[in-house]
């Protein structure tokens, strides 16, 4: 909802793997004649095809146990839906982000898109197998900005631009400081900041 009074002459597309969930969202829309917002009840992943998913409220994960649910990439759903282009992702999928970056790059990059996810790494080792070190190379290596999102004293969000000579001491403030999970901004377009 807050995306949809954000972007009132846009589109937003809430993407949602656990069906509880998605029938929650759907209701909210509804509740608040929201009509510009399309609900894809999938997980988001670097592959078409099925998952199993561990439906836990906010915390429900790809697992190796669970319900059945389909699997799209970025791609995917941006052909099936027919949107001309992509200018801003949340990602929270509780670890498997590295994935749905690393197959949407070139979406990414094409349309200039900005990039919000939550970089929580014990979730990366615990359900996606994903080395966060490695996660935060490709980061570096592969986005022109990478920025942790942090509160400020005076109740606003402000961004802190990284570089690839900080990756310890991001990785550092991510498991001391953070509790293992940090919010992240990529993107190769600079200029949309």
């Amino acid at each position: 909802l807050f995306l949809s009074r954000h972007a009132s002459n846009g589109r937003v597309v809430a993407i949602e793997a656990a069906p509880g969930v998605a029938r929650c969202l759907e209701k909210n829309i509804a509740a608040n004649e929201v009509s510009n917002v399309d609900v894809v009840q999938a997980a988001i992943g670097d592959r078409i095809g099925t998952v199993q998913f561990a439906e836990s409220s906010a915390w429900g994960h790809i697992a190796q146990h669970g319900i059945e649910v389909p699997m799209l990439t970025l791609p995917e759903v941006m052909q099936r839906l027919g949107l001309p282009r992509l200018d801003f992702i949340k990602i929270d999928v509780e670890g498997f982000e590295f994935p749905i970056l690393k197959n949407a790059y070139d979406l990414i990059t094409r349309h200039r898109t900005m990039v919000l996810f939550e970089f929580n790494s014990w979730c990366q080792l615990a359900f996606a197998d994903v080395n966060p070190k490695d996660f935060l190379t490709w980061l570096f290596r592969n986005f022109a900005y990478v920025g942790i999102l942090r509160s400020s004293p005076d109740g606003y969000d402000v961004l802190e631009e990284v570089r690839e000579d900080q990756l310890l001491y991001v990785l550092h403030d991510n498991l001391v400081g953070h509790g293992c999970v940090t919010d992240l901004v990529v993107t190769n377009a600079r200029e949309r900041l």
